[in-house]
């Protein structure tokens, strides 16, 4: 969407410069199309000082779509004292996943990752083996993820970590990979 975004209003922006919306006005001193603009919306604003703040808006808005679609959505983005961090969501799954591995009632999970407001938030996605207490589970689990993030790669924005339980197995059950609601396997 952004991509789009960004891809008409570098169009529109390119047609306003190449019409030159305030700059014809102002040097052939013509009543061009932004004096007409201008006085149907009946504002006594110069020509030239309209035109010029369009198009210096149509930038922002241009420079600010391509940026947002040129950012790769398998990155978490963080801002830091010193500036950006950007951490691969892949990264941050396979550390959950190693942490995740020290428990041996948890055959397997789908993590999904997102921020929000600055904070990363967690959602797990996990199969148990029957037999298991899932509360203290899911809390030990919470936990372990949590101090996890926090000691070993320093992350403190941990706003939160759902955990949903999709399947209880067996004990000794064959396992098969958790479907992703996408349709992907984890």
């Amino acid at each position: 969407m952004m991509r789009i975004l960004h891809w008409c209003s570098g169009l529109l922006l390119l047609v306003l410069a190449y019409l030159g919306l305030g700059a014809t006005a102002w040097i052939a001193g013509q009543a061009g199309l932004a004096c007409q603009l201008v006085r149907r919306a009946g504002t006594d604003w110069p020509a030239p000082l309209l035109g010029a703040v369009a198009i210096l808006l149509l930038l922002l808005l241009w420079l600010y779509c391509g940026r947002l679609a040129n950012r790769p959505d398998d990155v978490i983005e963080f801002r830091g004292r010193g500036g950006r961090i950007r951490l691969s969501t892949a990264s941050i799954r396979d550390f959950i996943e190693t942490v995740v591995g020290e428990f041996a009632a948890v055959q397997s999970l789908f993590p999904r990752l997102s921020v929000r407001r600055g904070k990363l938030e967690i959602d797990l996605e996990i199969r148990v083996i029957e037999g298991t207490r899932i509360p203290e589970l899911c809390e030990v689990l919470q936990d372990s993820i949590r101090d996890g993030l926090n000691d070993r790669l320093g992350l403190t924005r941990v706003r939160g970590i759902q955990v949903a339980v999709k399947e209880i197995l067996p004990s000794g059950g064959a396992t098969k990979p958790l479907e992703d609601p996408e349709g992907a396997t984890a």
